[in-house]
């Protein structure tokens, strides 16, 4: 759960959880983008990173190893886990 892939892939997530639920909250806000109530978006937008970081950390665990993933491929698809850099995470080559 250490690894520098597992947090890139975590903070990757918390990146979108965060861009998508400020989104939704501009979307539904109704108002001009200057007149939002920016402290309260950002807000959202915050918890939902948090959110978003303490699953992938609850995940860790259960998925595939060094990802912030709770689910693992399935066997014999011809699937193999990788890393964010794209590297097999059971050492073959492609």
């Amino acid at each position: 759960m250490f690894s520098a892939a597992f947090w890139k892939d975590a903070i990757e997530r918390a990146v979108k959880s965060f861009a998508g639920a400020l989104a939704a909250w501009l979307a539904t806000a109704g108002t001009g983008l200057l007149a939002v109530d920016w402290p309260t978006g950002l807000s959202l937008a915050g918890f939902a990173a948090v959110a978003s970081v303490l699953t992938s950390i609850t995940s860790a665990p259960f998925g595939t190893p060094s990802t912030a993933s709770v689910i693992r491929p399935p066997q014999g698809a011809g699937l193999r886990a990788r890393d964010n850099a794209g590297v097999a995470l059971d050492g073959q080559r492609p």
